[in-house]
């Protein structure tokens, strides 16, 4: 896997194959975002979907996630990954230091979290994928609370955690080898319902990320460029991947500069 995309906050390494038509082995994925937790299984076949009670709030979501989470119906080799969409993930991007440890990465994002944030570091949970020496990083966190909770409900149910990944690393991976590095944006739409639809838009320049902002995709795929670029200072892009679900291909192609990918996941019920 590329080094500007890794799998974050919760991972153990598993095997991978086929479901087992005799219930002994299974792999499932649920995309949580600030209105729903979808199941899906590993062809992305949607096959439930719960909403949450309260729009945003961790509470909400994690009692649609106990509703989901349930114990395979006999024991076998059973793994779940869970997508983070907003507002349960935040991104943003740390400037190059010379820091040699993994570690002081993570204190770095925290300090930063601090400083531009809206509220302290306290409650959540932080990662920074690992990069080549001399290039920034992109940072994510999310909620403490959700991942605690989302690892001791796959324990209690026996099921095996693959992972609690964000959304736009996640869509990012699945798409490396058609997206090609450079002076580039990439957005991952994530539609929240029928009238409404979330961009999380990072710019790389020079084989490094060099800005990041999540924006209400109002108005035209353009629009919504130009708000990035001037509110990340970043360069016009020379290509620009827009990772979204079938239903706002029309959307992602209105500009001819941008690139329709498929969401590995698709909101639609």
């Amino acid at each position: 896997m590329s080094t500007w995309v890794g799998q974050l906050l919760g991972m153990t390494k598993l095997k991978t194959g086929s479901p087992d038509r005799n219930g002994w082995f299974s792999r499932a994925s649920i995309w949580l975002d600030g209105e729903h937790a979808r199941l899906f299984e590993p062809g992305g076949r949607q096959l439930a979907a719960v909403p949450l009670k309260s729009a945003g709030d961790v509470g909400s979501a994690l009692a649609a996630l106990d509703s989901l989470i349930t114990k395979p119906a006999r024991p076998g080799w059973h793994s779940l990954r869970v997508l983070l969409g907003a507002p349960f993930v935040r991104y943003f991007v740390l400037p190059w230091r010379p820091l040699p440890r993994p570690a002081d990465w993570v204190s770095l994002a925290r300090a930063q979290f601090v400083r531009e944030g809206p509220g302290g570091a306290d409650g959540w949970r932080f990662a920074v994928p690992d990069g080549q020496w001399g290039n920034g990083r992109l940072a994510v966190a999310a909620p403490e609370p959700l991942c605690v909770d989302i690892v001791r409900l796959c324990k209690s149910r026996q099921l095996r955690l693959a992972a609690i990944e964000p959304a736009f690393i996640h869509a990012l991976s699945k798409h490396l080898r058609r997206i090609h590095d450079g002076a580039i944006a990439v957005v991952e739409l994530e539609q929240v319902d029928a009238g409404f639809a979330i961009a999380h838009i990072g710019f790389r320049e020079h084989r490094q990320w060099t800005g990041f902002i999540t924006l209400p995709a109002t108005g035209s795929v353009e629009d919504v460029m130009r708000d990035a670029m001037v509110l990340c200072t970043a360069a016009v892009p020379e290509r620009t991947y827009v990772i979204a679900p079938a239903g706002l291909q029309t959307w992602a192609m209105q500009s001819p500069a941008a690139q329709w990918l498929p969401s590995p996941w698709d909101a639609a019920p």
